[in-house]
């Protein structure tokens, strides 16, 4: 919750000419900071946002903020993350501009969904969208980021998923799957800080799971996970207004908040499987993200849940 002052900054970064970066939810908040650091750095860039009209405003504010050689560089692309039909063809979009793909930051997220917020699906709201959802993005994508990486300079090209702090409140051996699905048993079980704290448990979990399943040196992508910090963003809209004042007294800005997850996403040295923490250094999840039983388990029921839907 205060860490100490950050040793990296944006101007760390390196050049990214050439390269192609996706964010999801990069219209807001840290997405929107990291879209502008990615351009300043030289990527090509892919605002993944539910709505086109707030991507729209997202990427003129962006705009105006750079220079014309750089913001001519960013596409803003519909995806709505509860539906994952939108995440099929968003990603379907994206290859049809773009054969590569470098960095993939699976950024956006929710948090205090009420129990009947279900996605489209049928999954509980929190977790299909921090983590099926771009599980299903990354499952599509990671074909062409493989191809990518063939010609790419080692550690080139990255997933960086965003958890968070709350996944060391996780349940015990992470996830509830019985609140996962809307059931009677979800109804009776379900709370809203614990959905959330799952959801980010299992982004660490299953960070760990794809860098188990795709070993760096057969298919040379980096699998990372970050918590960005305690950041005053728009997820904590849902707070009644004492309750926000009371929290932007102790939380730090999206400036702050991109820092980590770019550092994951472009610094040399970054580890396979690691975890990335605030400012911008390397740490550690709760230990059970570790159990190779439960990425297994979490794992599976990924696949079980993704098995039956188109690819590219």
């Amino acid at each position: 919750m205060f860490p100490s002052a950050p040793e990296w900054s944006f101007a760390d970064m390196p050049d990214l000419s050439g390269r192609v970066a996706l964010v999801t939810g990069g219209n807001a908040g840290i997405g929107k900071v990291m879209c502008r650091e990615l351009l300043r750095h030289g990527a090509r860039v892919y605002m993944l946002c539910r709505s086109p009209s707030k991507a729209a405003a997202a990427v003129a504010e962006l705009q105006s903020q750079l220079p014309a050689s750089s913001a001519a560089r960013i596409t803003s692309l519909a995806c709505d993350l509860s539906a994952l039909p939108s995440v099929h063809s968003a990603a379907r979009l994206l290859l049809a501009h773009e054969p590569a793909l470098h960095l993939l930051f699976c950024n956006a997220g929710l948090f205090m969904c009420p129990r009947e917020d279900l996605t489209e699906q049928g999954y509980d709201m929190q977790f299909g969208v921090n983590l099926l959802a771009h599980a299903y993005l990354i499952r599509l994508l990671l074909p062409a980021m493989q191809r990518t990486a063939v010609n790419a300079p080692q550690g080139a090209v990255r997933v960086v998923i965003t958890s968070s702090s709350g996944a060391n409140f996780a349940p015990p051996e992470g996830i509830d799957y019985v609140t996962l699905k809307d059931s009677a048993a979800r109804t009776k079980r379900y709370n809203p800080y614990a959905a959330y704290y799952q959801s980010k448990w299992a982004n660490v979990a299953y960070t760990h799971g794809l860098a188990a399943h795709y070993p760096l040196a057969a298919h040379r992508v980096l699998f990372v996970a970050n918590d960005p910090g305690f950041i005053r963003t728009q997820i904590w809209d849902w707070q009644d207004p004492l309750r926000r004042w009371l929290r932007g007294m102790v939380l730090y800005d999206a400036e702050h908040g991109a820092l980590t997850p770019l550092y994951a996403g472009t610094a040399p040295g970054v580890r396979q499987g690691g975890v990335y923490v605030p400012w911008a250094k390397e740490g550690r999840s709760r230990d059970d993200t570790l159990r190779s039983d439960l990425q297994d388990k979490l794992w599976n029921w990924v696949e079980q849940e993704l098995g039956g839907l188109p690819g590219l």
